[in-house]
């Protein structure tokens, strides 16, 4: 199976509540996302570049920059939709990590 692979980052404060420490309070992190999108054919299909022009507008609309009540989790489900709106019956993977360390991997 082939894939498309691209990588960007994000800055963003992101916090929970309900948490009995730091992290009830805003904390800033480098979100690290890495998105892979199923090739049809060898010919690259999806090409790199528009592929990371397209991710990279669309989080910096939704999570660029931001204060958001949302887990690495949350926004690698939020990549995978509109990734999948865009790229129909493709399988898709994406990683976001905080500063390059700990994260979530969806499929």
């Amino acid at each position: 199976m082939l894939f498309a692979k691209v990588k960007t980052q994000f800055e963003a404060l992101h916090y929970w509540p309900d948490a009995p420490n730091f992290l009830r309070n805003p904390h800033r992190h480098i979100f690290h996302v890495e998105v892979m999108v199923e090739q049809k054919h060898t010919d690259r299909d999806i090409e790199y570049f528009k592929f990371k022009h397209f991710l990279e507008a669309e989080i910096k609309e939704r999570f660029a920059g931001k204060k958001f009540k949302l887990s690495c989790e949350d926004i690698a489900v939020d990549i995978k939709d509109f990734v999948m709106d865009k790229y129909r019956d493709r399988k898709i993977i994406v990683e976001v990590n905080e500063d390059g360390e700990n994260g979530a991997v969806i499929m």
